[in-house]
């Protein structure tokens, strides 16, 4: 299958089908539903994304996070693009657990180089990933590697930190009366 030129090249595009499975319990039409499970590849693996992520290193909950990201000279940020932090099994763009607003001023005068801080306190024990999203569409232009948010653990002699996917360490994560509610419908 070719697709369309894209930055001044024919691509070929691939798909592979992983998974197929018939329903026959299901009669509500004249065919059976299928459930199918697809990979697909669009792009050429050398093409270099606009935005490029450092490694979220520390992530500790309650303590504001920062993510520091480098846009190369291919893309211009604009005034609204933004950035979501997702959990790292999304399923959608619509699945963001936070977003804001990428900032426009470079970490030193004339570097691409940009941080941005999030507050922490909304995320539950997981692990997350943020995406890079381009002002007025679902254009995605740069996707960090998967990071663990840790939970700060008292101990004597100081601070230490525990990985929060840890299941040893739930006990010493509490949710805030709001979050146990459920969400308005």
């Amino acid at each position: 299958m070719a697709a369309s030129d894209l930055y001044g090249e024919r691509l070929r595009l691939c798909i592979q089908q992983l998974y197929y499975k018939s329903i026959p319990a299901l009669l509500i039409s004249d065919h059976k539903p299928v459930i199918s499970r697809f990979r697909l590849r669009v792009f050429h693996p050398h093409l270099v994304s606009p935005v490029v992520f450092d490694p979220v290193t520390s992530w500790i909950v309650g303590v504001e996070g920062s993510i520091t990201y480098h846009v190369n000279t291919t893309y211009q940020p604009q005034l609204w693009d933004w950035m979501g932090i997702f959990k790292e099994d999304f399923h959608s763009l619509d699945d963001h657990v936070y977003y804001n607003w990428c900032s426009r001023t470079p970490i030193e005068a004339g570097s691409r180089s940009y941080t941005l801080s999030f507050p922490t306190h909304f995320l539950l024990p997981g692990r997350y990933l943020a995406l890079y999203f381009q002002a007025g569409s679902a254009a995605v232009l740069g996707m960090s590697a998967p990071f663990s948010d840790y939970l700060p653990v008292a101990r004597k002699g100081g601070a230490s930190f525990l990985q929060a996917d840890d299941p040893s360490i739930h006990c010493h994560y509490r949710l805030s009366p709001a979050k146990l509610q459920p969400p308005l419908r």
